[in-house]
């Protein structure tokens, strides 16, 4: 979540909590969630990554499926946020996650 929340305060140099805007809460939200999905996967496919020719290829796999996930996360979840961060209940967030997790997943299996 740290991680998540600095680079969305990205260029912010002083810490202020009136920097906290409804962009800043979404491009967190999508951020943390982005590299959950990405380490739920790398979990997930275990020793497939050890199935690269090289370790080069491995890495090169991973920075891939980093970067689709977090065009699918985005795609997904920030135009059902933007707007509405604060008007959502529990249950409609899990809802957009998981759909989020779905995609993240289903274009991933289609990429390969």
């Amino acid at each position: 979540m740290n991680h998540a929340l600095v680079e969305a305060l990205d260029g912010v140099e002083i810490f202020d909590p009136q920097s906290i805007t409804d962009g800043v809460i979404v491009d967190t939200m999508i951020g943390y969630l982005a590299e959950s999905i990405f380490l739920q996967m790398v979990m997930d496919s275990s020793k497939a990554w050890n199935k690269a020719d090289t370790p080069s290829k491995a890495i090169h796999a991973e920075i891939e499926l980093r970067e689709l996930i977090k065009v699918v996360v985005d795609k997904h979840m920030a135009p059902k946020l933007v707007g509405n961060i604060r008007t959502f209940s529990k249950n409609q967030m899990l809802q957009i996650e998981r759909q989020a997790i779905i995609e993240a997943w289903q274009e991933w299996e289609a990429y390969q």
